[in-house]
């Protein structure tokens, strides 16, 4: 039987078992995902992590294994968490071995681009447009020098976050993984890449929902590297500044408001006035300056946020562009390690490279990496906001706990008072006692 129409059959019996309540889902049906999977197949590679020979205390030699994802002309993406000391082997479709040096490193995304030795893996093109709710998706698994594992799904939803991590919005998936799908990449019908998985539902609530990073994260770092400068040295280090608003909010009885505006600012310059309400972000109905808040968190400078006001002259939705900046600077390799970390803590120990992100397990917030003394003023600062990120999303994730037990205790309370009340009429029933 062609390895085509096994693919075929084997997507045909997915969906049939996931859909046992109703009727199977007939072939012509189903959109066309031979292709697709087979161009993704051809662009994943396995990359084999682990530190250099003679390298001073460290424990027995631990090997990480994950999937990365050609871009073409050797370059590689991956949501690698880079050692400086570490060594980066790749092993092809087909067998093929090679070495891999890191390009560019993303602090936002947690992506980094990597340059193999050789140029013989076939690259995947990025789509233009991102997916809807709705859309399938194939994934493929790097396997060493077997056959990528191929999965297929569907995009469950877009602009997700997730508890305690400072990814960017993320797009969430209905869709199985292996154990190497770190870094496994995700594409349309067409073939083309959408994002790469970086994290998975924790187990234990049997949701069993996945997570990637989406392809314009991916553009963004491609197009840095393609403007890097000519004379720069080392890797490329692409770190984020917290978008700027330009505005304080108070929180009242009646709601939230705006307090102060920065003179020139994004908000002022929007059109945002001192005494106007704040009555939605991005289409969210806001009752507290943290919930008017929160949406920053996983925003970039550049981009957009919609705020829905109450002014004088009535309801009025007004887009602030974001300000802010990025610092693209050169790092020797060997200082990697102060500007890039692992961004989600699973039971209080640090993710490490070939490990799917389990997100719900509550996040520990990181030690401040101290800087040394002959650390530059840029990179004290990289290093401290990186700290500062951790508390803040440590923050958020405990606040969003606190929303979750309040509606526990709430759901809680009104089910004790059905039960009481339904006691209550029991008793009624009852016939007298003697």
């Amino acid at each position: 039987m062609p390895k085509a129409m096994r693919s075929t059959l084997l997507f045909q019996a997915i969906l049939c078992a996931s859909l046992w309540a109703s009727p199977c889902v007939l072939a012509q049906e189903l959109p066309s995902l031979e292709s697709a999977a087979e161009k993704l197949q051809a662009a994943t590679v396995t990359l084999r992590v682990s530190p250099p020979a003679g390298a001073e205390n460290q424990e027995p030699a631990k090997i990480s294994v994950f999937s990365a994802v050609s871009l073409g002309d050797g370059l590689l993406v991956t949501p690698l968490f880079e050692n400086e000391r570490s060594q980066v082997r790749v092993t092809l479709p087909g067998g093929g071995q090679a070495l891999a040096e890191p390009l560019v490193l993303d602090e936002h995304s947690g992506l980094a681009l990597l340059q193999m030795d050789q140029k013989t893996a076939p690259g995947v093109t990025l789509a233009e447009k991102s997916p809807r709710a709705g859309s399938w998706v194939v994934s493929a698994a790097g396997w060493g020098d077997e056959d990528a594992l191929v999965s297929v799904g569907v995009v469950s939803g877009v602009d997700r976050s997730l508890p305690g991590a400072s990814y960017p919005p993320l797009l969430q998936l209905d869709l199985r993984t292996a154990s190497t799908s770190s870094g496994a990449g995700l594409v349309n019908v067409q073939g083309e890449l959408l994002g790469l998985i970086v994290a998975t539902g924790e187990p234990s609530n049997q949701r069993g929902w996945t997570y990637a990073i989406p392809a314009e994260q991916i553009r963004r770092v491609v197009r840095a590297f393609r403007s890097r400068p000519a004379e720069q040295d080392g890797v490329m280090v692409i770190q984020r500044r917290r978008p700027v608003v330009g505005m304080m909010l108070t929180g009242r009885a009646e709601g939230v408001h705006i307090d102060r505006l920065t003179d020139g600012g994004p908000a002022a310059s929007a059109g945002l006035q001192i005494g106007d309400e704040i009555l939605a972000v991005e289409g969210v109905q806001v009752r507290s300056v943290y919930q008017a808040v929160r949406p920053l968190l996983f925003k970039q400078p550049g981009d957009t946020i919609d705020y829905l006001v109450q002014q004088e002259a009535g309801q009025k939705t007004i887009t602030v562009a974001l300000g802010g900046g990025v610092v693209i600077q050169g790092a020797p390799r060997v200082k990697l390690s102060g500007y890039f970390q692992p961004k989600i803590l699973v039971e209080g120990r640090p993710l490490r490279a070939g490990h799917l992100a389990e997100v719900g397990a509550e996040p520990n917030p990181p030690a401040a990496v101290p800087p040394d003394e002959n650390s530059s003023d840029s990179q004290k600062i990289a290093i401290l906001q990186k700290a500062l990120d951790g508390y803040r999303s440590a923050i958020v994730h405990m606040q969003g706990q606190l929303i979750r037990q309040q509606q526990d205790r709430e759901k809680t309370q009104a089910l004790i008072e059905k039960l009481e009340g339904e006691i209550e009429s029991l008793r009624k029933k009852l016939p007298p006692s003697n």
